[in-house]
């Protein structure tokens, strides 16, 4: 709960309450070895003496995230008016502090170690699943921590659509493997996204790297303030096009991520927003051909005054495992 002044409280549970510089917490009792404890009443009843506390119980209207707000926070806010100010923070979030920056590079790290692993364990006879426990294995290292993890992870005829969970399917050669990796560390999320070879890649897997390479580039060009959203998307789809392979990008180019995997701005047709400063956003052009195979590269950057800055760049080209 925030006040004008910026002052602010957090209702937790005891059993794992966090330190927060700066900010009063209200602990309740969330478990004990002597009774059972009935958490969700426990939490409503603290949620309702914090607020009454913090005098959100007075008279004026109060702003809330609608959709987030719990049965509990309902009964605590009484019959208080109150005003849904959700589009205010997704707007206030879209743009990132230096410190979050600097909490989604510590991500993309993770992501590059994984992608590493990915090109090592990208051989013929290793399954979806072997890769996937590999690939989580060097990011929970790299991070040094239990970190949340999860991704696409397609080989052969699966990179064909799109994306999905790892299976059984072992990878043959001739395969291509597309690794979307999205951790996150510290509460903040990377998204990345690797396609490798297994065994030598062919010609036409070669011309798809390239071209989506090229709609990566095109795309990043794009990128600065005051563009919006849906722009981004045509110069990314316009790349594809020029190829004949429209039809084959099915998807959007690209989106904003942090807190969540996908925040705004969304990069597709019907997204209006202009970019602004201090925006983290993905591009992932990506074609996939039935018969060849699949191709997805995925960069994270920061919108800066006059352009935008590298987060996450590719490192690898389509190359054998």
């Amino acid at each position: 709960m925030l006040r004008r002044d910026e002052t602010a409280v957090l209702v937790a549970g005891a059993s794992g309450s966090p330190a927060v510089e700066g900010v009063e917490i209200h602990l309740y009792e969330d478990y004990s070895i002597h009774h059972v404890v009935e958490r969700r009443r426990a939490a409503a009843q603290a949620l309702m003496g914090a607020a009454h506390r913090f005098s959100l119980a007075k008279e004026g209207p109060i702003g809330v995230e609608a959709f987030e707000l719990p049965a509990m926070a309902e009964q605590a806010l009484g019959g208080r008016d109150r005003v849904d100010v959700a589009p205010i923070l997704r707007a206030m979030r879209a743009c990132k502090d230096r410190d979050e920056i600097e909490c989604i590079r510590r991500s993309v790290e993770v992501t590059r170690a994984g992608h590493a692993a990915a090109r090592e364990v990208a051989i013929a006879g290793t399954t979806e699943v072997q890769a996937y426990a590999a690939i989580q294995r060097a990011c929970v290292l790299d991070a040094r921590e239990p970190i949340t993890f999860d991704g696409d992870f397609v080989s052969g005829e699966r990179s064909w659509e799109i994306g999905g969970p790892p299976t059984q399917r072992a990878m043959r050669d001739g395969d291509l493997f597309i690794c979307d990796l999205f951790p996150t560390v510290a509460g903040y999320w990377a998204d990345t996204t690797r396609t490798f070879a297994v065994g030598a890649a062919s010609a036409a897997q070669k011309d798809l790297y390239d071209l989506v390479r090229a709609a990566l580039e095109r795309g990043r060009s794009a990128l600065r303030p005051g563009v919006r959203a849906r722009d981004v998307y045509h110069e990314v789809r316009a790349a594809i096009a020029a190829a004949g392979r429209a039809e084959q990008f099915p998807h959007h180019a690209g989106h904003g991520f942090g807190l969540d995997p996908h925040e705004p701005p969304m990069l597709i047709p019907g997204d209006e927003i202009e970019l602004r400063a201090g925006m983290t956003v993905t591009l992932e052009p990506g074609v996939y051909v039935e018969g060849v195979g699949g191709v997805r590269l995925e960069d994270n950057y920061v919108i800066t005054e006059d352009g935008a800055d590298v987060i996450a760049q590719c490192r690898f080209g389509l190359e054998a495992g």
